[in-house]
């Protein structure tokens, strides 16, 4: 009998890495587990207070995931987008964020619009759900078990080692990153096209992980229900650091991460949390980037 299972699962893998050969897949980096102080004792409370954390071994993309790595998906599957199911994106327009008919991940510029090297530019308008639906399919695809990171895993990996505010130091440096720095000088008002500021995914340069955009470009969904006071219940717990912490057992609204192209020097940060309704929020400034175990 246990030749037989392990031939069946030597199968299994085989099949699975000869699906995963005409998929584009995502360009993984390692990232060695260790111990950090998550948080920020200067921003606004949900980030408060900083607690230690340890975090195992994982990989992570180098990227956020492209548009072609997700047209991959739809092709493959036929999936619908919350976006196209209920019929709207959410767009900047003169300074504020509405919800627009049209705008979806196909069309992230709007009705007729396509996006050229589809394989430079991060998906966009998707959903919480929306992205977990995309890692169950790499997993199935790879027969590896892809998934959201958590928000341990998130701050950690952007951090790459350092305890600073951003993962190049304390001063915000908008040559490092996309965001409203790039577009904005003082009170200056937005462009008229503001769906159009996403930039390649290798334009900026990566941090000591070698992530890129892990800061700026799109907000980054990750796999925590959201609490705004969890951080400090972290801290109640009796065992320090708290080892590769999963996030709130329930709730409402789930956490974004990194900032995105419209973002300023205080939500850009390595700690800011941005606490959002999983199915409704999708916007031309949110994207994903997703993980596995070694």
């Amino acid at each position: 009998m246990k030749p037989t299972i392990a031939l069946t699962t030597l199968t299994l893998l085989l099949a699975a890495s000869v699906r995963a050969q005409d998929v584009p897949m995502p360009e993984m980096v390692e990232i060695k587990g260790g111990v950090f102080f998550m948080g920020s004792q200067a921003g606004p409370p949900p980030e408060k207070p900083i607690h230690a954390v340890q975090v195992s071994d994982f990989w992570m993309s180098k990227y956020e995931v492209t548009h072609a790595e997700f047209a991959a998906f739809v092709e493959d599957t036929g999936y619908v987008t919350e976006a196209e199911e209920f019929g709207t994106g959410r767009i900047l327009r003169d300074g504020r964020f509405v919800y627009s008919p049209g705008f979806t991940w196909k069309e992230p510029h709007g009705p007729g619009s396509t996006v050229e090297e589809a394989d430079k530019y991060p998906v966009v308008q998707v959903s919480w759900n929306d992205g977990v639906a995309y890692t169950r399919w790499l997993s199935q695809k790879t027969g590896q078990a892809y998934r959201l990171p958590t928000e341990a895993e998130w701050e950690y990996a952007c951090r790459g080692g350092t305890q600073t505010t951003y993962w190049w130091g304390d001063d915000f440096d908008p040559t490092m990153l996309n965001s409203s720095a790039t577009w904005r000088q003082g009170d200056a008002p937005w462009p008229r096209d503001e769906h159009t500021l996403i930039t390649r995914i290798d334009q900026y340069p990566a941090n000591p992980f070698g992530l890129h955009d892990i800061l700026g470009n799109n907000w980054e969904w990750v796999q925590d229900y959201a609490s705004a006071d969890y951080y400090a219940a972290q801290v109640r717990r009796p065992e320090s650091p708290v080892v590769d912490p999963q996030g709130p057992a329930s709730g409402h609204e789930r956490v974004l991460r990194g900032g995105g192209w419209n973002g300023t020097s205080a939500r850009t940060t390595c700690s800011f949390r941005f606490l959002a309704d999983p199915p409704v929020y999708r916007s031309d400034h949110v994207s994903l980037r997703v993980v596995r175990n070694p």
